[in-house]
């Protein structure tokens, strides 16, 4: 990815920076910050991310050869109900919090535990 990266860069500072200076009637530091700038929005809005996804995508974000039997569960359990382990810290804290609303209503009433 340096490689890539230092390619990209290289490319427009060539290409770009150079032009820059090129323009009539503008001091030179600031032809510099414009080719800066352009390079810039060009790299991290434009070319990094066509280069990231669809150049070096097959690199960068390989699929499995082989397969896991965990990977398929996580394939086929996408649009299944939340596991039983959720449910069960979920009916946990429904069972605290009602024993301890019960104690509340107990010791509003005047009743005490044994």
């Amino acid at each position: 990815m340096v490689i890539v990266t230092f390619l990209l860069i290289w490319l427009q500072v060539h290409f770009i920076a150079v032009n820059m200076g090129k323009i009539p009637n503008i001091p030179k530091l600031v032809a510099e910050a414009l080719g800066v700038a352009i390079i810039v929005v060009l790299t991290t809005y434009i070319l990094m991310p066509i280069t990231t996804k669809y150049i070096l995508g097959w690199w960068l974000f390989p699929k499995k050869a082989f397969p896991t039997k965990d990977d398929n569960d996580e394939d086929n359990n996408k649009n299944s109900p939340p596991s039983l382990e959720i449910t069960n810290h979920t009916n946990s804290i429904s069972s605290s919090l009602k024993q301890q609303q019960q104690q509340e209503d107990d010791l509003e009433t005047g009743k005490e535990e044994p």
